[in-house]
C-alpha cells in the first residue's frame, strides 16, 4: 500500500507541475494513474478539483496540510506501510517519506525539578478574648 500513496504523491507533484507549466505529460500521469485503486483516485480527483492538495507529506509527526499532530498509532501504521492512511482531521492521504523523522526531536526533554514548597510552622489559634487582652 504504501506504492499507492507514493503513486498519489507522484501524481500531485506532476499535475501541481502541469498547472504552473503549459507543458503537460499525459503519459507519466496516464501510468501513474493505472497503479491506483479506483476508490482512492475518486477521493484524489475530489481534492484536486477543489483545487487542494490530496496527499499530505508528514514531517515531525505533523501533517503537512492541516498542521496537526498525527496519532502515535498512526504514524507507527504509516512506516509499516500495511494500508492507506489518512488525516484524522483535514482527511488527506498520509504520505511518510523515507527519511523523515516520526517526531518532533530524538531526544526526550529534560524534567525540570519540581519548585519546592517552604514549610510554615503551623501556629494554633488564638481565642477572640486573648487578642483583645493583648490589645488592652
Amino acid at each position: 500500500m504504501k506504492t499507492v500513496v507514493s503513486s498519489l504523491y507522484e501524481l500531485q507533484k506532476i499535475e501541481l507541475l502541469s498547472t504552473h507549466n503549459s507543458s503537460g505529460t499525459n503519459a507519466g500521469t496516464n501510468r501513474l494513474r493505472e497503479k491506483i485503486p479506483a476508490d482512492y483516485l475518486s477521493v484524489y480527483e475530489r481534492y484536486r478539483v477543489r483545487g487542494r492538495r490530496a496527499v499530505a507529506v508528514v514531517r515531525n509527526g505533523v501533517c503537512g496540510e492541516c498542521h496537526l499532530r498525527i496519532p502515535m498509532g498512526t504514524l507507527v501504521d504509516l512506516m509499516h506501510g500495511d494500508e492507506v492512511m489518512r488525516c484524522g482531521n483535514c482527511g488527506r492521504f498520509l504520505y511518510l517519506p523515507e527519511d523523515a523523522p516520526l517526531t518532533m526531536s530524538s531526544t526526550p526533554p529534560t524534567p525540570q525539578p519540581a519548585p519546592t514548597a517552604k514549610a510554615h510552622a503551623h501556629q494554633p489559634r488564638r481565642k477572640k478574648a486573648e487578642l483583645t487582652a493583648q490589645a488592652a
